[in-house]
């Protein structure tokens, strides 16, 4: 996926919000893996390389619950079909 239309998704949510530098880490973290991959499971943002921002992953960076259904709200909304192959 192109990161330019990733970044779209984002942006609008940073400017909601009053991130820390933690935050920003965790988005562009999160944009550089939807990028490369397609999309994201919210399962994974519990996993490194999310943890290696914070332990808890993205509950420990938003504890307001609110900004990480947000988060997912853009996830699903940039998530590729990747199709599944055929035996």
């Amino acid at each position: 996926m192109e990161s330019g239309a990733v970044a779209e998704k984002f942006a609008s949510f940073a400017a909601q919000h009053n991130l820390n530098s933690q935050q920003i880490r965790f988005l562009d973290t999160l944009k550089n893996h939807i990028r490369d991959f397609g999309t994201v499971e919210m399962a994974q943002l519990f996993d490194k390389p999310f943890t290696q921002i914070h332990g808890e992953g993205i509950t420990g960076l938003f504890p307001d619950m609110s900004q990480v259904m947000q988060i997912k709200q853009i996830v699903d909304s940039l998530s590729v079909s990747m199709g599944k192959a055929i035996a």
